[in-house]
């Protein structure tokens, strides 16, 4: 469990911030997940999910106000002020991390996916055509005078990203797009990334 906890819970958004005495960032990270399980189990996910690719992309996001940001330092130390002793307070550790993640209310009280274990291909099926949908309707809607799609231009873009397995690792690929308007705290992307994690924790 992280060290030194704090949560500053505001309408829109979730921070979480606290050290680990992991030695890997990856360690560090399921800890993290572990304190943002408690307020969005689908997040968490994410972040269990994560590989070091993964991690290092989602530190170079800004820190905009209200938006999606994660911060990670090394530390030799874990350190909190004291008020009932007036002083500081130590502990082992070697990162300090903060994460700040926007509420998704559509999906705020949607079950988790049960785990599989019969092959339900079907099911995976109808999670990819929705995921490429909602793809191609949010393009639609936030396209802009330097880049446009229609909806059919759209839906075979994302169609194509799945069957060639790149919609993940592609510049151009829907986690890139959506990673970029989840940094400007678009809560629909926010929605569809975490469509996109259930598609890939489900067996097929």
């Amino acid at each position: 469990m992280l060290k030194f906890t704090g949560v500053i819970e505001r309408k829109d958004t979730i921070t979480i911030d606290g050290y680990s005495n992991r030695k890997t960032l990856k360690a560090a990270f399921n800890e993290l997940a572990k304190e943002v399980a408690k307020y969005d189990e689908i997040e968490a996910m994410g972040i269990t999910n994560m590989n070091k690719s993964d991690i290092e992309d989602i530190q170079q996001f800004e820190n905009y106000a209200d938006s999606y940001y994660v911060e990670v330092q090394e530390v030799g130390c874990a350190s909190k002020w004291n008020n009932e002793t007036d002083g500081m307070e130590y502990d082992e550790a070697n990162f300090y991390l903060l994460i700040r993640f926007v509420k998704s209310e559509s999906e705020e009280n949607e079950p988790l996916p049960v785990p599989n274990n019969n092959n339900d291909s079907a099911t995976k099926d109808m999670m990819r055509t929705e995921i490429i949908n909602r793809m191609a309707d949010f393009a639609v809607k936030n396209s802009s005078n330097y880049w446009s799609m229609t909806r059919a231009e759209g839906i075979q873009e994302y169609t194509e990203q799945f069957e060639e397995n790149s919609y993940m690792n592609q510049f151009f690929s829907i986690r890139a797009y959506l990673g970029i308007m989840i940094e400007e705290g678009n809560k629909e992307a926010i929605s569809i990334m975490k469509a996109l994690i259930k598609y890939r924790l489900h067996k097929s």
